[in-house]
């Protein structure tokens, strides 16, 4: 099995889904008519990415989650999609095997990660990290576990790499 998905494994990734990196967040709303909320958080002045929408009611096998949809603060072009896991999926007794059953399902489809971040606090909690690189695209799993389990989540972050940076390093 291992084999078959390693010969239909993607050369890029150009987005997430009916996204492709570069469109309107306009056009991306539309591609997803009937599960789109605004989103609940004001953007922090600091930050560098907006979400400009939320599709919501995601199912990945059993799991739920939903996706934040970014862009740039003053553009209107989506550059990153946040998807969080939430209903049951979410919850403390869940969250290991919803983040085992992401690692298997994201190494299927785009091979093994390109790294693998692991970082136990003396405190029990956790924060796990895989990254996957293409040429257009960066993607990661994440697992963050709070001692006490009120910050706890699981994302994956699916963002556009930007060529400009890269001919600046």
């Amino acid at each position: 099995m291992t084999a078959a998905a390693a010969c239909c494994q993607p050369n890029d990734v150009t987005g997430w889904t009916r996204i492709r990196w570069g469109m309107s967040y306009a056009e991306a709303r539309d591609a997803f008519q009937g599960q789109v909320t605004d989103p609940r958080v004001a953007t922090s002045p600091e930050a560098l990415l907006t979400d400009r929408f939320i599709v919501t009611d995601l199912r990945i096998g059993r799991i739920t989650a939903e996706a934040a949809v970014q862009t740039e603060l003053e553009s209107s072009q989506v550059v990153a999609v946040r998807l969080r896991v939430t209903g049951a999926s979410a919850t403390g007794p869940a969250r290991t095997g919803t983040f085992s059953t992401l690692k298997h399902l994201l190494i299927m489809k785009y091979g093994s990660p390109q790294d693998e971040y692991h970082s136990p606090y003396g405190s029990g909690e956790i924060d796990t990290r895989l990254l996957w690189l293409f040429p257009s695209t960066s993607i990661t799993l994440r697992w963050s576990e709070a001692n006490n389990g009120e910050n706890s989540f699981i994302t994956i972050r699916y963002e556009a790499l930007d060529g400009r940076a890269l001919d600046a390093l």
